[in-house]
Parts: C-alpha cells; sequence; structure tokens
C-alpha cells in the first residue's frame, strides 16, 4: 500500500480544530493502526469528547497487530531501545509501517528518525517548511550541567519538539497552530534545554528588555523532571545580561507556584490595577 499511518499527536490537532491539517489527511492515501487508536481513546477526558473521537477514528482504514508485526516490534525493541530509548507504542506504530510500506506522518520525527526504511512525513504546511530556520542571534548565551546544556541560541530549537508538546501536552496551548508557535518563538527570548542534540526542555521571555518581561511556554519533558532542571532553568533565564534591572516580571501557572516563589514572584501586589484583554478559552 502506498500511503501513510497518520501518528496520534498529528491526530490531536484535528480534532482541536486545525482544519487545514484535518483537510489534507482527509485528501490522501491515510490510515491508523490500533495503537494510535488507542493511544487517542486514552488522551479522552470524558465520555462525549471519547464519542467524538471515535467518530473522528472510524473515517481511517485500522491496521491491527498481527504476528509479523509483533515480531517486528520486539526486534525494533531489542535494537533501539537501549541506544535510543525507543518506546513499545512507538515500535508497534513503526513495524505496521514497514509491514505495510506506509509513511509517518508525525510531529514525533525525532522518536522514529532512527528506524532504518522507516519513511516519515513532514506534517508542517508548505509555507512553513519553506521558510529558513529561526535565525542566530547575535549573542547567545549556553551553560551546561551535568550533561544538560541551555542555550538561547535560536536556530538550535526544534519547533516540531515544541509545538508537539505544547499542543498535545500543556494546559494552556491545547489550540495554538504551528505557525503560531512560530511567531512567537521568532519574536522573543528563547532557551531550549538540550541532551545532546535533543531538545528536553523549552521557555521563552517576551520583554521590552527596559521593564518589563513575560514567561511562558515553560516545560521539561516528563523523563527529565524531578532533576533540578526547572530551577536551573528559572535562574538562567532570570540572570540573562539583557533582562536585568526590570521593573516588573510576569507569569501565569496553575500549579507551579512552589517553583515561581523561589525566585520571588508572588500574587499580584496590586490586583485591582491590572486589566486583561483574552480570547475566548485563554487559560
Amino acid at each position: 500500500m502506498n500511503g501513510y499511518l497518520v501518528d496520534t499527536n498529528v491526530i490531536s490537532l484535528i480534532l482541536k480544530g486545525d482544519g487545514e491539517m484535518g483537510e489534507a489527511v482527509a485528501t490522501t492515501e491515510s490510515a491508523i493502526d490500533s495503537t494510535i487508536y488507542i493511544e487517542c481513546l486514552q488522551g479522552s477526558k470524558s465520555h462525549a469528547e471519547k464519542a467524538k473521537i471515535k467518530r473522528y477514528l472510524e473515517s481511517f482504514p485500522v491496521f491491527f497487530v498481527s504476528d509479523r508485526i509483533s515480531r517486528l516490534s520486539a526486534e525494533l525493541i531489542d535494537r533501539y531501545s537501549n541506544t535510543h530509548g525507543l518506546l513499545l507504542a512507538d515500535a508497534q506504530i513503526a513495524a505496521t509501517c514497514l509491514e505495510h510500506r506506509l509513511g509517518l506522518l508525525t510531529f514525533n520525527s525525532s522518536d522514529f528518525q532512527f528506524i532504518n526504511g522507516l519513511r516519515l512525513i513532514d506534517p508542517l504546511p508548505a509555507t512553513v517548511r519553506a521558510e529558513p530556520p529561526f535565525a542566530q542571534l547575535e549573542e547567545d548565551i549556553a551553560v551546561e550541567k551535568a550533561g544538560i546544556e541551555i542555550s538561547t541560541d535560536r536556530s538550535r530549537l526544534d519547533l516540531y519538539a515544541i509545538h508537539r508538546f505544547l499542543s498535545t501536552e500543556s494546559y494552556w496551548a491545547q489550540n495554538r497552530l504551528i505557525e503560531q508557535t512560530k511567531t512567537a518563538i521568532e519574536n522573543s527570548i528563547c532557551f531550549g534545554l538540550y541532551d545532546g542534540e535533543r531538545q528536553i526542555g523549552f521557555a521563552r521571555v517576551v520583554s521590552d528588555c527596559a521593564t518589563f518581561a513575560y514567561i511562558g511556554d515553560v516545560f521539561i519533558l516528563d523523563e527529565y523532571r524531578g532533576r533540578g532542571l526547572s530551577k536551573w532553568l528559572m535562574e538562567v533565564i532570570i540572570s540573562h545580561p539583557d533582562l536585568q534591572n526590570l521593573r516588573r516580571w510576569v507569569l501565569a501557572t496553575l500549579d507551579a507556584h512552589g517553583l515561581y516563589e523561589k525566585y520571588d514572584f508572588a500574587s499580584l501586589k496590586f490586583p485591582e490595577r491590572w486589566m486583561e484583554r483574552t480570547s475566548p478559552g485563554a487559560y
């Protein structure tokens, strides 16, 4: 079969209203496998949402795990789990693609790019793909600790990895389009965390570099949490040479107050003086 599997992260964007992506997938020879089907259902937060997901998934042919796919999944785990951290679900998806000669449409190319013979397909709109990578600033900073690096070099940022986390795992950017993520990066001071070449965390600061700064889109991948990286990231951010002697820093958080309080963040001192203009669904 000439076609491709649509990975869970792409389906998630479509279900959140990315009409352009949905139309592109609908007009091509696309399918899913049973692993992707299960992952989509597992991500639902209510019976109503699960029913909506199931109705959409019914539009795809579904490949189920066969004996050959099971054996090939085991071979991929044996070959790549120690060297590249390949997970069972990803091994089954890759094995299905290899068995049926399918490509894989995914934002998560870093989880599959080492698998020999697997054809990965770029889901980015052509208008985004055609543009050059993020420009490197004249003066970037880079610091390293225990094999992890924090860098402000925007040319190193992995747009796929950043947008995948923000649009599928964060609570604040679920409906953000990839073009919006790209524009936000281009207009911010960005801090990338790297384990080798792999991006494992991110934060950005919007500032006039004189009086005000807003910290947003902060995340560390689950598998790297509990190692003090969030604290280190905050230390690097507030010590950035272009962000000194500001009158005010602000941020919004649902559950990380304890982290930010360590760096003198607190509830608004004069909340009655603040107003905001939000779009529907703003967190």
